[in-house]
């Protein structure tokens, strides 16, 4: 029982001692999370801003390969 006793007082000592280690990987997890957080928002900026070039782009990947299977594109006359 004493030994139980001896070492709860030394787990208690070892967590407040480390309290200040706590403190800074909260603050390091948080500024992490704020990097991620700002790295997805320009990433995804990034996605929205070349939507439209994608999306011109893409009738004339359709003509190209309708061409090259020799079948009739929607903008055959």
């Amino acid at each position: 029982m004493d030994d139980f006793l001896e070492y709860k007082a030394f787990a208690f000592r070892d967590f407040v001692d480390s309290e200040d280690l706590r403190a800074l990987e909260e603050k390091l997890f948080q500024k992490k999370m704020a990097f991620i957080r700002d790295y997805n928002d320009l990433d995804r900026s990034l996605v929205h801003n070349s939507i439209n070039s994608c999306l011109r782009d893409y009738q004339r990947y359709v003509d190209y390969i309708a061409n090259l299977l020799n079948l009739p594109s929607d903008n055959a006359t």
